[in-house]
């Protein structure tokens, strides 16, 4: 067997190393998002808006979240942008508190966002709103 080749000191040091090795869960820090988008003449807003969360659920996956400080307004606004629409007219974070900010910012490198809350306002060229709001 393989194990025979190892010398009898590392032999006793394997197997201990290999069973203790375990992922500490991740903490998820809650971030709720409003955007304001134009959208193309003739086009679904229902679908748009789902087309949105369906990207934004997909971004805010843990297996795509690198740890990291900050989230950038702008990486929001990219993955929006890439949906379908007209252009964007407003994109915030809104706190727990109910104030809005622009990049937020992680306690430590062991916590993820997690998306909570999305409010998506399509708005067509006659200026009518549709209003979408995601719960999570």
């Amino acid at each position: 067997s393989m194990q025979s080749n190892i010398p009898i000191v590392l032999q006793n040091r394997i197997a201990p190393i290999s069973t203790g090795l375990y992922i500490d869960p991740f903490e998820f820090e809650p971030i709720k998002i409003n955007a304001v988008v134009s959208m193309i003449d003739g086009d679904n807003p229902q679908i748009r808006a789902e087309t949105i969360r369906d990207s934004l659920v997909q971004y805010f996956a843990p297996k795509n979240q690198n740890p990291k400080n900050t989230l950038k307004l702008k990486e929001i606004e990219n993955v929006i942008r890439q949906c379908g629409i007209e252009y964007i007219q407003s994109v915030f974070f809104v706190s727990s508190s109910g104030t809005s900010f622009n990049d937020a910012i992680l306690p430590n490198l062991w916590t993820l966002f997690k998306m909570t809350s999305l409010k998506i306002t399509l708005v067509n060229s006659f200026n009518s709103p549709f209003e979408y709001q995601y719960n999570w």
